[in-house]
């Protein structure tokens, strides 16, 4: 563990990929990889050390010694220990945070089956509405919408919506215009875009005045629904 690898890769990767300690002399392998460190001419020894959780690395510890004196196998193996237990807590808070998220995602689904015993009866639009503030707050998204669709390969119409100023009333979408929407409809699984002002799927690329939006289109349960979640950059 504490014999000295020269590669060609940046020492973190390689430290990571290797799930063992990586040595090295001096901060130009850094060079290209890591600018603050590749240009830090004091720095003369380098050395990283996994982070591991179980049997897998989920990051990995850089350190940097002015000194010219490499780093002896003693002090990587107490690195390699230190990298243990941080990885052993970064995993634990990664699952903390994913059983959060799941137990968000649960009281986003029981509130709006408590919205659907509120509403009155066949008040659709109510039931939308609160459909789509509880949507969006899970997903923490500004705003989120209900397209209806108007036939087998048709268009869809604004129904109902939250969070946002316009209208979606009078909003259509064309699915032979709008890839993104088309490809949610056609195969009845969600389809999403990091900004549909430059994603050419979208019907909205390229549109002047719109700014950065990003965007996720669910279809809901039939070829009838198309949900939109969407936030702003």
């Amino acid at each position: 563990a504490g014999s000295r690898q020269h590669v060609e890769l940046p020492r973190r990767a390689a430290a990571v990929e290797r799930a063992a300690p990586v040595v090295g002399d001096s901060s130009e392998a850094y060079a290209g990889h890591c600018a603050r460190l590749g240009a830090c001419a004091e720095v003369n020894a380098v050395i990283a050390v996994p982070l591991l959780a179980k049997t897998h690395a989920v990051g990995a510890l850089a350190l940097g010694r002015r000194q010219r004196r490499g780093f002896s196998a003693g002090e990587a193996r107490l690195l390699s220990a230190i990298g243990v237990q941080l990885g052993v807590a970064l995993d634990a808070a990664r699952l903390f945070a994913d059983v959060k998220r799941r137990a968000s995602d649960l009281e986003a689904v029981n509130a709006l089956a408590l919205r659907m015993f509120e509403a009155a009866p066949g008040d659709l639009g109510a039931l939308l509405v609160a459909g789509c503030r509880e949507i969006a707050t899970a997903l923490s998204c500004r705003a989120a919408a209900v397209f209806l669709s108007e036939g087998p390969g048709g268009a869809l119409r604004g129904t109902a919506a939250w969070g946002t100023p316009l209208d979606v009333s009078g909003l259509v979408i064309h699915l032979e215009a709008d890839g993104l929407a088309r490809q949610a409809m056609h195969r009845k699984l969600p389809a999403s875009s990091e900004d549909v002002t430059r994603d050419p799927r979208s019907a909205f690329c390229g549109r002047p005045g719109m700014p950065p939006l990003a965007m996720l289109a669910v279809p809901l349960g039939s070829l009838t629904f198309l949900e939109w979640c969407g936030e702003t950059k």
